[in-house]
């Protein structure tokens, strides 16, 4: 007569709660991050775009010097827009979609960048250039970015018109 035992296991072993635990703590590890709030990453994509808008104000007055370029911020400093002087208020439009050059933080294609705002130093909340690419006023311009992570400065320099992330 040949009888087999058949063995039944009801528990896991060691080796194999250790392995599905260091599994979980890799994946939680890689998790973490993307889970966390960045704002310091929204602080200089911010910071970034608007000082290449800045540029750009200046390269619409270097084009058209008879009706400069003008880098406008909301009165509420949730967003700017870029003009021209004859008409501060109304964005010019985009020259690829046609669309008026209106940026609103939270909004569009800066929908990543909520919780930030901008302040400019003069009292117009505006940077104007004059026809060489300067600043209007020949005084130098601070504005800057604000978010939970801090604030970074962009300075305009008056005589120059370049433009420094400082």
């Amino acid at each position: 007569m040949n009888t087999q035992m058949t063995h039944f296991r009801n528990a896991f072993t060691l080796v194999e709660v250790l392995i599905t635990v260091v599994i979980m703590a890799i994946v939680v590890a890689v998790a973490i991050p993307s889970l966390a709030t960045d704002d310091n990453a929204r602080l200089i994509g911010a910071t970034n775009m608007v000082a290449s808008d800045i540029e750009f104000a200046q390269s619409v007055a270097l084009a058209d010097p008879s009706d400069p370029g003008v880098l406008k911020a909301a009165a509420d400093g949730t967003g700017y827009w870029v003009a021209t002087a004859s008409d501060p208020d109304a964005p010019i439009l985009s020259t690829f979609s046609n669309d008026p050059h209106l940026i609103t933080f939270g909004v569009g294609s800066a929908a990543e960048l909520v919780g930030v705002t901008i302040t400019v130093s003069d009292v117009s909340d505006e940077v104007q250039f004059d026809g060489f690419g300067r600043v209007a006023g020949m005084a130098d311009i601070t504005v800057t970015v604000t978010n939970a992570a801090g604030s970074q400065d962009i300075l305009v320099k008056a005589t120059t018109g370049v433009v420094e992330i400082q």
